[in-house]
């Protein structure tokens, strides 16, 4: 049997704004048609012919999502787009039974067409053993390099200076989130940081936001607030390597 064509249109469905424009910059600079939908409804509500020949929508969203979004992209759009689920954390097999593939965030656009051609799935980086100390870097510098190859250097430092003006308001959300004693919501906003960091190559913030949508609001004070504090540590670092980058005092 041959390989499935190259998609040539790709619809993102995404409501975490920064993952959403990292991965339309990086394939319409691989020559895709892009477009983008910020929720499930969104996309059902505005869709459009002709359809896309790939469909790629993160599988954590509020509102619709999972396998009810695909069979309602499926009524929408017709049998022709192949649907993929994307997520920052590999669901079950059954969560994802109603789409053609998933691809675990971040990746790059040669790594989707990888795994669209062949059908393996990314390996998932947390499955590694978390008892040894992490060695994650503050910035993946390949990540950087590409966004830089298709941006300004001004242009990238915004979008990691919105990375972590984002991530600083998720935290106080999360803060509130602990007190009302809302598990969902909580590990949703961890989920997001962890989504967006990881899109832009913030590896280490990625790994510390993992740790806090795996342990949730249910462990103690003490290693939330370890936690946090690791996170804003990490971010410092994130934000010298940054600055440095831009020659200047300050990148926010």
């Amino acid at each position: 049997m041959s390989a499935p064509e190259t998609p040539k249109r790709i619809l993102i469905i995404d409501d975490d704004e920064l993952s959403r424009d990292v991965l339309t910059l990086l394939l319409e600079a691989q020559g895709y048609l892009v477009d983008s939908a910020i929720s499930g409804d969104h996309a059902i509500e505005h869709a459009v012919l002709p359809a896309p020949d790939l469909i790629l929508t993160d599988f954590q969203m509020p509102g619709l999502a999972g396998n009810p979004l695909a069979a309602r992209l499926r009524g929408a759009y017709g049998v022709t787009p192949r649907l993929y689920a994307m997520s920052a954390t590999r669901p079950s097999p059954a969560e994802i039974d109603a789409y053609d593939g998933f691809i675990l965030k971040p990746f790059s656009p040669e790594e989707l067409e990888e795994t669209l051609q062949s059908g393996k799935l990314k390996s998932d980086p947390s499955s590694a053993n978390t008892n040894e100390e992490s060695s994650s870097p503050a910035l993946n510098e390949e990540i950087f390099s590409k966004l830089h190859d298709f941006m300004s250097t001004s242009e990238v430092l915004q979008m990691y200076t919105f990375c972590l003006q984002d991530a600083y308001s998720r935290l106080e959300r999360m803060r509130t989130y602990e007190r009302d004693h809302n598990e969902t919501l909580y590990r949703r906003e961890a989920h997001n940081i962890k989504g967006g960091c990881g899109m832009l190559g913030a590896t280490e913030l990625r790994e510390i936001a993992g740790t806090m949508e795996t342990l949730g609001i249910a462990d103690g004070t003490t290693e939330k607030n370890s936690l946090r504090e690791q996170f804003l540590a990490a971010s410092e670092r994130l934000e010298r390597i940054l600055k440095a980058r831009a020659g200047s005092p300050s990148i926010a």
